[in-house]
């Protein structure tokens, strides 16, 4: 089980995209590494080229059990970060706390 999984969503999971992320997420790998140093469990995936679909997306956070899920958005993916937000709380209610940020 992990306690924390931060996510990069893609920027729609309605479109298919040709992105190849070419850098590394900086805010989420920083933001993994103080909550680790804290002694959580910690996971992050990064879907900002949407290899996985809405519902994949769901089954893992279920899979991992996932107690609270941080999404990572930037201007451009926020759609995606909503769909994500929407998709989590219909399906898994009060069973997990979503949390939104990001640099813009």
């Amino acid at each position: 089980m992990k306690e924390i999984l931060i996510y990069t969503p893609p920027v729609n999971f309605e479109m298919i995209s040709d992105y190849v992320p070419d850098h590394p997420i900086m805010g989420t790998l920083i933001l993994a590494a103080i909550a680790r140093k804290q002694g959580y469990s910690v996971d992050i995936l990064d879907n900002r080229d949407c290899h996985l679909t809405l519902d994949q997306t769901i089954d893992t956070i279920k899979k991992q059990k996932v107690k609270i899920l941080g999404i990572s958005s930037f201007t451009s993916n926020i759609r995606g970060a909503v769909q994500l937000a929407k998709a989590v709380k219909e399906k898994l209610g009060n069973k997990i706390v979503v949390m939104l940020g990001g640099p813009h």
